[in-house]
């Protein structure tokens, strides 16, 4: 295919530089693109620093007799061509006697190395704005953004006191190797969802003052908290990996669906998901309250290591089960989103249980399945009370309740609104039943 593209592209008139992209890290393959007539091989996610090095492929190609358009071939899986065109074409050529001289103005590269820059600086900046908003909507992102967006908070705790800066490179692959053990064709339990939950947390610490936000938008006073002594820095960016990674592996379907085979599997989610397993929940809401309490009471300077250990597994538990079903505390529209798409991971497995044989529980039926119903019961047995008790001894995160209640109000209006409609539709049919029947009399 490269050498096709090539040989198409070598017919024009318009002189091309030809760059292959591809996920495909494999090194004969990249070989063989060279020796096809590509003039470098890339990695697909670009980085930023990979990015702004490509300019220089255009440099060394200074021989053409005209830089009018440059091409990047371009496929997360294979290779495909598409057209950038250069910021710099002129109109006309200089008078010159020597008719084999190439014209190339002598700032092209810097000129192109600037618009790239900030091409990148402003993309960059963008995605800094999404992550420090609690509108952040990742479903919207591509996955190269997504990685950018893990790359950017994890950053931030790089500059917490006694943190030292990762290299990027090496960031930047163990992100994507991350990605990579997520499996895209679940509905929700992807490395959308996994971004997701990482946003929350990086905002909720922002919130309570133990990170910086990343565009700056918020600086708050520091002030002597008893949460500054539970988390370390090392701590934070531990909870932050954590919770990018809570759900690698992921299969689509739920515990209760593994443990009923008894397999070996279900042993590993069993203990893989431990913080998120919602059949813990109610123990969790219970401990949450009973550090509340201690919190109050006493100060953590005063306790011994053991002590604090404990206490900062549980501060961390609760915050990453806040974060794991954050989507009802979201704005509704990003709420509405989410819970579409976790009711068809639901409807996914309950055709999973029918084609299997297995008894089809109501919540997982598609013909059963009512929106409404499913967040109307969660957020009020389930996540209200979980982030009231968080906000028992997080004063700065009271705006998730406050989502929380807004959405309940809404999904029970729109409850109101089918039901009202089902009456009008019973209405209608009573009476052409009752029209139909005097017919026959």
């Amino acid at each position: 295919m490269i050498t096709q593209a090539v040989n198409r592209l070598s017919e024009t008139t318009i002189p091309i530089v030809d760059i292959a992209c591809s996920t495909i890290d494999d090194s004969n393959f990249m070989i063989e693109c060279i020796q096809a007539g590509a003039a470098d091989y890339v990695l697909h996610p670009l980085r930023p620093d990979v990015i702004k090095t490509l300019f220089l492929v255009l440099y060394r190609h200074q021989k053409m007799d005209l830089y009018q358009d440059h091409r990047l071939i371009y496929s997360s899986t294979t290779l495909s061509t598409s057209s950038v065109m250069s910021p710099t074409t002129p109109t006309t050529l200089p008078t010159t006697s020597n008719h084999n001289s190439v014209y190339l103005p002598d700032n092209i590269h810097e000129r192109m190395k600037h618009l790239i820059t900030k091409d990148i600086k402003e993309h960059k900046e963008n995605l800094k704005g999404k992550v420090s908003s609690w509108d952040f909507c990742p479903l919207s992102l591509s996955h190269q953004d997504l990685i950018h967006c893990v790359v950017i908070i994890l950053n931030q705790v790089f500059l917490l006191p006694g943190m030292h800066p990762m290299n990027q490179e090496q960031l930047y692959d163990f992100v994507i190797d991350l990605s990579n053990l997520y499996h895209d064709d679940n509905p929700y339990h992807n490395f959308f969802h996994a971004v997701d939950v990482l946003q929350c947390i990086y905002y909720f610490l922002c919130q309570i003052n133990l990170l910086p936000f990343a565009d700056h938008s918020t600086i708050k006073t520091p002030k002597d908290d008893k949460r500054h002594y539970i988390l370390r820095s090392i701590d934070i960016f531990a909870l932050l990996i954590a919770a990018i990674g809570h759900d690698t592996g992921h299969p689509g379907v739920n515990n209760a669906f593994l443990h009923g085979f008894d397999t070996y599997l279900g042993g590993v989610e069993s203990s893989q998901y431990k913080a998120t397993d919602m059949s813990l929940h109610c123990d969790y809401v219970a401990k949450i309250k009973e550090q509340t309490k201690r919190l109050m009471d006493s100060h953590s300077t005063d306790w011994d290591e053991a002590r604090i250990i404990e206490e900062r597994l549980l501060f961390c538990s609760g915050l990453m089960k806040c974060a794991d079903i954050s989507n009802v505390a979201r704005p509704f529209p990003r709420a509405f989103e989410w819970a579409q798409i976790l009711v068809e991971e639901f409807a996914c497995q309950g055709d999973l249980e029918r084609e299997l044989g297995l008894p089809v529980l109501p919540m997982n039926d598609r013909s059963k399945i009512v929106l409404e119903d499913s967040q109307i019961g969660f957020i009020k047995f389930i996540a209200l009370g979980l982030f009231e008790s968080i906000h028992g001894y997080m004063q700065d995160l009271s705006f998730p309740v406050e989502h929380i209640k807004k959405n309940l109000s809404v999904w029970e209006e729109r409850k109101k609104e089918l039901i009202d409609k089902e009456h009008e539709i019973i209405e209608e049919t009573t009476i052409v039943q009752s029209a139909t029947t005097i017919g026959k009399l």
